[in-house]
């Protein structure tokens, strides 16, 4: 029985790990395009202030590059958003499979012990059933 918990445990820990990996790559992408956008942000004030129309325009090839990679990382981000929610529900449900089996583990201890008590007491009776003999002879 304690295998089982411990292996279970064992399962919820690589499946926590592996959350904390991803939430840790959507974290670094994320910088990453808050970086970019801060970027494309100062391109827009300083065309404006100068009135550079072409720093404006999204058909410069940085522009379309960053454009590219922003829906290429929206694409990962709903697959990794998705990854989460299914890890989420892993979690949950490994939880709720080991918190059975501790009360399954707690009635077996008991049921244990009261058969551990019930052999005691069949013991007492039977040494006191063979000294009442024993008294006999």
């Amino acid at each position: 029985m304690f295998l089982i918990v411990d292996q279970l445990s064992y399962q919820l820990f690589l499946v926590v790990s592996q959350l904390f990996l991803i939430v840790d790559q959507l974290s670094y992408q994320l910088i990453l395009l808050v970086n970019q956008l801060f970027f494309i942000n100062q391109l827009f004030f300083v065309s404006m202030i100068l009135h550079i129309p072409f720093l404006s325009t999204p058909s410069t090839p940085q522009m379309r590059d960053l454009q590219t990679q922003l829906t290429n990382e929206r694409g990962s981000n709903a697959s990794a958003a998705q990854e989460l929610k299914e890890s989420r529900a892993r979690i949950d449900a490994l939880v709720a499979k080991i918190s059975d089996l501790e009360g399954t583990n707690l009635q077996l201890q008991q049921k244990l012990a009261d058969m551990a008590q019930a052999m005691e007491d069949l013991k007492s009776a039977h040494r006191a059933q063979m000294a009442a003999k024993d008294g006999e002879d």
